[in-house]
């Protein structure tokens, strides 16, 4: 089984052992109690590239948000190919992070 964020290993098989990314860290591991978790709980999957996912979709979010305004108030900065073109460029982005 592949991890859902990272696309790394899981260890665990989730009857007798929690299943869990190989990429987990010890802090996740203390904050979401891991270590003591029964085995049929979970699978517990790293959070790095979950966050990095929603750091760069806000980033991007706010960016065209910015810039999809106008600056006149008639004329609007970025036109919509263009917006649709950062938008695909993100998505390809964020699939990148999971594989």
């Amino acid at each position: 089984m592949r991890c859902n964020n990272c696309n790394g290993e899981m260890h665990g098989d989730g009857y007798t052992t929690v299943q869990v990314c190989e990429n987990v860290t010890e802090e996740q591991c203390a904050v979401e109690y891991i270590d003591y978790a029964a085995p049929d709980e979970g699978p517990f999957y790293c959070i790095r590239a979950t966050a990095s996912k929603a750091i760069i979709a806000d980033f991007y979010s706010s960016l065209i948000a910015e810039f999809s305004g106008t600056d006149d108030g008639h004329t609007p900065v970025l036109d919509e190919q263009l917006v649709r073109y950062m938008n695909t460029y993100k998505d390809n982005y964020m699939k990148r992070l999971t594989k």
